[in-house]
């Protein structure tokens, strides 16, 4: 082997005796400062090796071969010297690598799970001098669980179809024991007994009648979303004496004939519950792909990933799809036994002590913070009236877009992802405008202290006894910076319980081991107020084994808050009411719909541009096809009305708007602020001193609008495109050369990307020793 430093002669070094065909697997590698040989071992198939045939060498990554250097002890870094001071920043830098890939994946992966599985098990190749590494093949398999499939065996006596004026009912009966796993989307109902989806109790009240009624009974429908990017949910019936959610304001009647009709078809004393089924397919989300390009249908399987018997009246609805056998790559959502004992625990708890949980749920990233905290939300709705949902996950939000933490009071199950429940206006919000709290965590805090001053002066004024309970999601940073932002969200709630996931193998993923007896030393100084004394409460999450995949890895979190941001604004109408029929409406796109034209002179007392320096004669320019928050005055914790000037009338005359820089003023005081929602600026009209804003909220909630702000989310490449989404020769019937601010082509060039900062270089510790460069 010759090793030769970098600028200096080569040392010569005893000549090696020929290899073996075991020494010809390994390979080889050229380090930053020595071209050296590493060894590298190859574990290859013993069936599959030739051992009499000369394999090349073939020169790995560097960053692999200094790994495999360093792990052999031929290679000693300098951060070895100072591992003790770089430990504290590991975390910090693999949080950062993380988000980095997350957001730099611009590469949509396949429609078909099947077309992922092929792609996965191509060969990997080095990027920088392009020749492929020699690793051995692996394809990874579709997961087949057979506990995804529904207890449930299609007769024609536990299932039929019937008519009622212009609507369509499927009515299944359900015994003990039984249960249903579909994909799609639905509304249902419980027509008697009751039923359990994802930890909610929905009762009709009404035990299953031996003999048929002759009376019209309401009925209850709650919608219900299993689409592919999410674990599909379970229904299930459940003893009508336990606890429920209260219904709805909005029943639908079933007639007398009706009713004689199911009883004619099923054999209704058989079962302890029968739901009834309306199928919600067409209400829009199923054309998502119209609007955002290289999305699939999620609510419904391709031909080639499962195979429906059309002939059984258990499949005539198309939204509604029961896994009636395993079908490759369908998971359907699971409570863990430690998610039922110690919420059961934790409620028994409030009920004793006569005073509402104040819930955290904390834990790292991708263990389902998001999924307990909505099971945990459908609990407590069958003890309370309504819960409050504060969301300080600004990078997967559940209630609003990506960037925004808000106060939600939710009175309604939540059965589906966030892309499908984007209906509910915060009762308080505040645009943080980034997926990651790191860049402001001051600000950060600011704003959560805010909303749990807002949830308390709303439980001081509630009429009910019981109280409002509180369930506060976390991030999932959980290392340094981000731990002490974990423990001063704790700090500023003081809850009674504290409901912490954790991972049986993947300890990196879990809490610090002094977790709990950090809770308990923050939690002191407040125990004054809280007069609780707080319960860490550990609870499991799902464990997948590796090497399998399925549908929901097609969806990473960049894609769903792309899918959630488009869901946000292509939805019909806001509300309450909206939640109970959703509605979407992809085929008109942003760029063809009416825009509400904002007077800054009249109607906005400022805008603020965070997290960069925009000069006052470049402001237009910022703002013009960008996402904004839109923000309100609130005083006494209730929403103003926006400001009404008198404007001049004199046309000459340019007033540029009130604008606020980073440098010159903090972001604004969340004391007095509140963000109603988002806005797309479509355009800008400078002659009128007006805004073109295109967004979802009503007319009496922009009437409150004070104020823009202006973060780094940026606007997804789907907004500016038409029906045809790029495949024309032009937008709007505008070719290519003349739009504004989108070029059809590849990204080039220096600016043709976001400038990524890797913020935790800026912080690392390095010690400089003597004689050490």
């Amino acid at each position: 082997m010759t090793l030769k430093r970098k600028g200096s002669d080569p040392i010569e070094r005893p000549a090696k005796q020929s290899k073996t065909s075991e020494e010809k697997k390994k390979g080889r590698e050229v380090l930053d400062n020595y071209e050296a040989e590493v060894v590298i071992e190859i574990q290859e198939d013993p069936e599959t090796v030739q051992p009499d045939i000369d394999r090349p060498k073939v020169p790995l990554s560097a960053r692999a071969a200094r790994q495999a250097a360093i792990a052999a002890g031929l290679y000693r870094t300098n951060e070895d010297e100072d591992e003790e001071e770089d430990r504290v920043s590991v975390n910090d830098e693999d949080e950062e690598r993380e988000e980095e890939e997350e957001e730099e994946e611009e590469e949509e992966k396949p429609d078909s799970i099947l077309d992922e599985i092929k792609d996965i098990s191509e060969e990997t190749q080095d990027m920088t001098d392009g020749v492929k590494e020699p690793f051995k093949k692996t394809k990874p398999s579709l997961l087949v669980d057979h506990n995804s499939v529904s207890k449930f065996t299609y007769s024609k006596t536990n299932t039929c179809v019937l008519k009622q004026e212009d609507e369509t009912y499927m009515f299944i009966g359900l015994k003990q024991g039984e249960d249903l796993v579909f994909m799609g989307e639905i509304l249902v109902a419980p027509l008697y007994g009751a039923i359990s989806i994802a930890g909610a109790t929905i009762s009709s009240n009404r035990p299953v009648p031996k003999d048929r009624t002759e009376n019209d009974i309401p009925v209850y429908f709650y919608p219900v979303f299993c689409p592919l990017s999410h674990a599909l949910l379970r229904i299930a019936p459940v003893s009508i004496d336990q606890p429920s959610i209260r219904p709805h304001n909005d029943p639908v009647e079933m007639d007398e004939n009706i009713l004689e009709a199911v009883f004619e078809e099923l054999t209704v004393n058989e079962f302890d519950a029968i739901i009834v089924i309306k199928d919600l397919y067409g209400n829009g989300l199923e054309s998502m792909k119209d609007a955002v390009p290289k999305r699939r249908n999620v609510v419904k399987f391709s031909k080639k990933e499962a195979r429906r018997d059309m002939s059984l009246t258990i499949n005539m609805f198309p939204g509604f799809h029961p896994i009636l056998e395993p079908v490759p790559g369908v998971k359907a959502f699971k409570v863990e036994l430690s998610w039922e004992s110690e919420t059961l625990i934790a409620l028994n708890s409030a009920a004793e002590r006569k005073s509402p949980m104040v819930s955290v749920v904390c834990g790292g990233k991708n263990l389902g913070k998001s999924s307990f905290s909505k099971y945990l939300v459908n609990r407590l709705l069958t003890r309370y009236k309504k819960v409050a949902y504060i969301e300080t996950d600004v990078g997967q939000t559940e209630f609003t877009p990506t960037g925004l933490l808000s106060l939600h009071y939710i009175e309604h199950p939540i059965l589906g992802p966030s892309y499908t429940h984007q209906q509910f206006e915060p009762a308080r919000s505040f645009f943080f405008g980034s997926n990651s709290p790191r860049s402001n965590p001051d600000y950060y805090l600011a704003c959560i202290h805010q909303l749990v001053r807002h949830w308390k002066h709303d439980q001081m004024m509630e009429d009910d006894e019981m109280g409002i309970p509180l369930v506060v999601n976390t991030q999932g940073w959980i290392s340094n910076v981000g731990y002490d932002l974990l423990m001063g969200q704790i700090k500023s709630i003081a809850p009674t319980d504290v409901f912490a996931l954790r991972h049986s193998t993947y300890l990196k993923k879990n809490l610090s081991p002094f977790f709990e007896s950090d809770v308990m030393a923050t939690v002191d100084s407040t125990l004054s107020l809280s007069k609780v004394t707080p319960t860490v409460r550990f609870i499991d999450c799902y464990y997948r084994e590796s090497g399998v995949s399925i549908f929901p890895d097609l969806f990473t979190a960049s894609k769903l808050r792309d899918i959630t941001l488009a869901s946000y604004f292509h939805q019909t109408e806001m509300g309450q009411d909206a939640y109970l029929n959703p509605q979407w409406d992809y085929q008109k796109h942003i760029i063809d719909r009416t825009p509400w034209v904002v007077d800054w002179r009249a109607h906005l007392n400022a805008i603020w541009i965070t997290y960069e320096e925009v000069k006052l004669e470049e402001l237009l320019y910022a703002l013009n096809g960008c996402i904004v928050g839109i923000m309100g005055d609130v005083e006494d914790f209730k929403k103003q009305k926006g400001p009404d000037r008198a404007i001049s009338t004199d046309e000459n005359e340019f007033t540029p708007p009130t604008y606020y820089t980073t440098r010159d003023q903090p972001p604004p005081n969340p004391e007095n602020i509140t963000c109603l929602g988002l806005g797309i600026i479509r355009a800008i009209d400078p002659s009128r001193h007006a805004f073109l804003l295109v967004t979802p909220l009503p007319a009496e909630t922009l009437e409150k609008t004070s104020g823009f702000i202006k973060g780094e989310m940026c606007l997804p490449s789907w907004a500016f495109l038409d029906d045809k989404l790029g495949t024309s020769n032009g937008i709007a019937k505008v070719p290519w050369k003349q739009v504004p601010y989108v070029n059809p082509g590849p990204r080039e060039g220096v600016g043709a990307r976001i400038q990524k900062v890797r913020r935790n270089l800026l912080h690392r510790p390095r010690r400089i020793k003597e004689g050490h460069k």
